[in-house]
């Protein structure tokens, strides 16, 4: 089986690049963040981030917490998101000019349940959207970027009907976020 690669890219100050689950990490790096890509079906949940815009779930992990932990917590104070079928898929690797490495561990996973906006909800909104649609409206729009939707666009899981195991039944939590995606 190839050996998938990814291009390499500066973000401002910041060399990014992916690398995918089983592939070689820095010796010596950080982690501070955890990333999510979160499918409902055949759309990815996106949030629209405060001085960013329109990015995938995810956020700083905090002191005691693993890094799934983080994407599960970031997801529902970020997107109102409550993930199933969580599977890490790689890092990406940000490392700024001459410093150390900041190693950002990335998942894919399923929509278990959205529901309405929790206090203190992260975001100025929440979007489902489709593979074109990243390419036109995500923040800063690459060829990284790219690269990775498509290698988490064939890693996400299988679809299965959306359970509701918070607060509310599926099909009220379907009109619920079709009406906030208006």
């Amino acid at each position: 089986m190839a050996k998938e690669r990814f291009p390499a890219v500066w973000w401002g100050d910041t060399r990014a690049e992916f690398i995918p689950r089983g592939g070689s990490l820095p010796p010596e790096s950080t982690r501070s963040a955890a990333l999510l890509f979160a499918f409902h079906e055949d759309k990815l949940v996106t949030a629209d981030i405060v001085g960013r815009g329109w990015c995938i779930l995810g956020g700083h992990i905090e002191e005691g917490e693993t890094p799934r932990q983080a994407v599960i917590r970031e997801a529902m104070e970020e997107g109102g998101v409550k993930p199933d079928r969580l599977v890490h898929i790689g890092w990406y690797v940000l490392t700024d000019r001459g410093g150390i490495p900041d190693v950002v561990p990335s998942y894919v996973a399923q929509v278990a349940s959205i529901t309405n906006r929790p206090p203190g909800f992260e975001s100025n909104g929440v979007a489902l959207m489709t593979r074109d649609e990243l390419r036109e409206r995500y923040y800063r729009y690459d060829e990284l970027l790219d690269a990775v939707f498509d290698y988490a666009f064939s890693r996400r899981p299988k679809t299965q009907i959306m359970r509701d195991t918070l607060t509310m039944p599926a099909s009220v939590v379907l009109t619920s976020l079709a009406s906030e995606l208006q």
